[in-house]
């Protein structure tokens, strides 16, 4: 058999445990004004422009709610064309409103599980 067929080797000396690295997501979140009176939604609008200007960075120490997971994020403002917002407004098949749109940076997903084997896993390089 090749090397490819063969089992890991879950038991003995010599064994290494490795995962795969954190996958590392960057989302964008929509903010998006949906009231009856206009100057309201702006005004709604403002405190959340106002709340991630003071708070672009999140960290277990700042936010204790945040998993330990995650080291932390960074929130930043997402500039967008006319033709995006217009876009963007279409294919959710909604009327346009008033909105801002963030990029929160550096979510990461693993899933916990390893896997045994007889090599080292290669380097992982991370900037």
């Amino acid at each position: 058999p090749t090397a490819r067929n063969l089992l890991p080797d879950r038991g003995g000396s010599g064994a290494y445990q490795y995962a795969n690295p954190a996958l590392t997501l960057n989302l964008r979140v929509l903010f998006a004004a949906n009231f009856g009176d206009y100057a309201e939604s702006l005004k709604l609008l403002g405190s959340t422009l106002a709340f991630f200007q003071g708070r672009a960075l999140f960290t277990p120490q700042n936010a204790p709610l945040l998993d330990p997971a995650f080291d932390r994020l960074t929130v930043e403002l997402e500039t967008t064309s006319y033709q995006d917002w217009g876009h963007l407004w279409a294919m959710l098949g909604a009327k346009h409103r008033p909105g801002v749109i963030y990029k929160v940076k550096t979510i990461p997903i693993q899933d916990g599980l390893g896997v045994t084997g007889k090599e080292p896993p290669a380097p992982v390089l991370t900037r």
